[in-house]
């Protein structure tokens, strides 16, 4: 569980760095319903940079709950609105 949570964070700072990077908004996107976590590119989403699967394997997780479905993180190191997550184990 805290390994999971670690990954999640060291991912939010890796969209951060990407939008940067890139030089355009990147979008966090989360998906309650299949326990996954990507950061795209906000003007394509098919292209992904990161996706992480936290239903199966080492990292499975019983649920995440998230304030919103997805966050905007802008070049300038600015996202949209806060983030709250929940991680857990059933």
């Amino acid at each position: 569980m805290q390994k999971a949570a670690a990954i999640v964070s060291t991912d939010l700072e890796q969209a951060f760095a990407l939008a940067g990077r890139q030089r355009a908004p990147m979008l966090v996107l989360i998906d309650s319903a299949t326990r996954s976590f990507e950061i795209v590119l906000a003007s394509d989403t098919t292209l992904k940079y990161r996706t992480r699967q936290f239903a199966t394997g080492d990292l499975a997780l019983g649920y995440i709950s998230a304030s919103r479905g997805s966050l905007s993180v802008m070049p300038s190191g600015l996202s949209n609105d806060t983030l709250s997550l929940r991680l857990g184990i059933y």
